[in-house]
């Protein structure tokens, strides 16, 4: 009921409903008590005491009359004999009577004690009501003795004090009950949450993350619980990128060592058929030492590429952007791959929109290049004889966008799914051929992303490949 609200508001519920229950518990006992003494005569613990001022003005009326045996049933009538018990004492002439003990007074007692009142500690109440005659002699004293107390006619004393001390009592009681009822429920409302936390670190020192923490309530205690299933969030999140790293890790060492082996074995194996004398045949040698030195490009390439990656995958990696001249760009990437492109008899076309010829862009131009290098490069490998190649650079809405396309053989179903992977390689047989280590198209999302960008890849409607990407530079 009060796990919906804030701390601070529980605990004042809390002690508003054990105060508001107790006073309404105590009024209920009131009215309980009141309705099973319906009918019986109560009398307030002063009852009495208001009847003396009537008795103190008849023993003034009467004077030393009341010394006379004979006004004993007088002093009967007006005085309650339930509830006041007297005795009238003559000072001089030794008479008394009445239902209070003689012995228990004596006459110096008495005369020192006129006009006064003694109280004990059971409030029993003891008055001297002095008997004078008209010029005021002293003659004797009336002593009334009764009690302030709560009292019945019809119920024993004994219960009556019995339940004047438990309506006494009855706040305390109530206040201790209600405290211990709704503390429990407060403490439970408390504990639930804390005891949730405390299952949930047992589960992380277990190394267990596959769990939710469920606390519908939004207050301290919900903002505790969120707050932890966040960070156990964040640390499921970043085990997860430790876990990935560590397979990419292996995966390059694997990758590496894979790619590594074959332009090793050749350079090994030249070098063995060297030591073995072919070094004596010169146009062997030449053909051996050429095998060699584009072998120990390939291994150099491969290195700078996985290097490059680790720079790429580095959250502290940055780009270098300046201000280019888009057209001029473009034009000189064209020119870099004439020869390659007329060795096969392609035709590379470009075609730009919405871009004038002094058009100035913010990139880091020696990432794009490789970017626009390996798309290029991979265009005109895979395009047969008499080929051809369109390059359609457009301006939009503050991004440059690239569409390179080809009308070569195109992409596979596994290449769309997984090119932009790291070592990746489609027809294996080819790519060994080609030296095609699987990184190039990874490291080409990895530098337009940088650029806030993204790089996606598609067949054309001639069948041949597509990449497409753009720039944006905020």
């Amino acid at each position: 009921m009060l796990k919906k609200y804030s701390l601070k508001k529980q605990f004042i519920l809390t002690f508003s409903l054990v105060l508001g229950c107790s006073i309404i518990s105590v009024i209920l006992t009131a009215c309980l008590v009141t309705g099973m003494l319906n009918g019986k005569s109560i009398k307030a613990a002063n009852y009495y005491e208001k009847k003396i001022y009537d008795i103190e003005k008849y023993i003034n009326t009467k004077n030393d009359k009341l010394l006379n045996l004979d006004y004993e049933k007088e002093l009967n009538k007006i005085i309650p004999s339930e509830g006041i018990r007297y005795r009238v004492v003559g000072l001089e002439s030794n008479k008394s009577y009445g239902n209070l003990d003689e012995e228990l007074y004596n006459q110096v007692d008495i005369v020192n004690k006129i006009n006064t009142s003694d109280v004990d500690k059971k409030n029993n109440v003891t008055k001297y009501i002095p008997i004078v005659t008209e010029n005021y002699q002293l003659k004797g004293a009336v002593i009334l003795s009764y009690r302030l107390a709560v009292t019945s006619d019809s119920i024993p004393q004994s219960l009556i004090s019995l339940i004047t001390f438990i309506l006494l009592i009855s706040p305390f009681i109530y206040i201790v009950f209600f405290s211990y009822l709704f503390g429990k429920i407060l403490s439970k409302n408390i504990n639930d949450p804390l005891s949730k936390l405390k299952h949930a670190t047992e589960n992380i020192k277990e190394n267990n993350l596959d769990f939710n923490i469920e606390y519908p309530y939004n207050n301290e205690l919900g903002e505790v619980i969120s707050s932890f299933e966040e960070m156990k969030n964040e640390l499921k999140n970043t085990l997860n990128k430790q876990w990935n790293m560590e397979e990419e890790r292996k995966e390059i060492i694997s990758g590496l060592s894979h790619d590594l082996r074959s332009p090793l074995t050749i350079i090994k194996g030249k070098v063995e058929m060297l030591l073995e004398g072919s070094y004596k045949n010169e146009d062997r040698l030449i053909s051996y030492l050429d095998s060699i030195n584009k072998s120990t490009d390939r291994s150099i390439e491969l290195v700078n590429d996985l290097n490059l990656i680790n720079k790429l995958d580095s959250s502290d990696f940055n780009i270098n952007p300046t201000s280019n001249n888009v057209i001029n760009f473009l034009n000189q990437q064209i020119t870099n791959f004439k020869d390659m492109a007329e060795s096969k008899q392609i035709k590379i076309k470009l075609i730009t929109e919405n871009i004038q010829k002094d058009l100035e862009y913010t990139f880091d131009k020696n990432s794009i290049i490789r970017v626009m290098d390996n798309i290029i490069s991979n265009a005109i490998r895979h395009t047969d004889l008499h080929g051809e190649i369109n390059i359609k650079v457009t301006l939009y809405k503050s991004k440059l966008y690239f569409k390179i396309s080809d009308n070569g053989n195109g992409f596979s179903n596994d290449d769309l799914k997984f090119a932009l992977n790291k070592f990746y390689r489609g027809d294996k047989s080819r790519s060994a051929k080609s030296g095609n280590s699987g990184l190039g198209l990874y490291i080409c999302k990895a530098i337009v992303e940088k650029h806030n960008g993204e790089i996606n890849i598609s067949n054309n409607s001639l069948g041949g490949a597509q990449v497409s990407f753009y720039l944006k530079f905020n």
